[in-house]
């Protein structure tokens, strides 16, 4: 079994999405780099990201990351499964672990994300 582990939202001006979510929900918000912040959802909760884009594609504006065990095994899985991989598997710096996109089998943009 597999949760999620990390939401990145899809904003085009961070600091109102800042000022949106920290008075609505009372998130703490923590840059990590240009045009991408990290936020805190409270104990207990998932917390995630802003990622700053030019424009917000339909049906892209909110991804959930799952993590899995083997980053390799499961983008393999994907293919046979006959998703399509839209970002290899990445390293995130600091040594965060590594991270990939893929649309499933019903078009939706899905992250993965694992410790190595």
């Amino acid at each position: 079994m597999s949760g999620i582990v990390h939401v990145e939202i899809k904003v085009t001006n961070i600091a109102r999405a800042k000022k949106f979510y920290g008075k609505l929900l009372g998130w703490k918000f923590f840059d990590m780099m240009p045009g991408y912040v990290l936020f805190e959802a409270g104990k207990g909760a998932v917390g995630g990201a802003f990622d700053k884009v030019k424009k917000i594609a339909k049906g892209d504006a909110t991804l959930a990351y799952f993590e899995v065990k083997s980053m390799d095994v499961s983008l393999d899985l994907v293919k046979k499964l006959r998703g399509k991989i839209v970002t290899p598997k990445t390293e995130i710096p600091g040594g965060r672990g590594a991270m990939a996109h893929f649309r499933d089998s019903e078009g939706n943009l899905v992250g993965l994300w694992s410790k190595k």
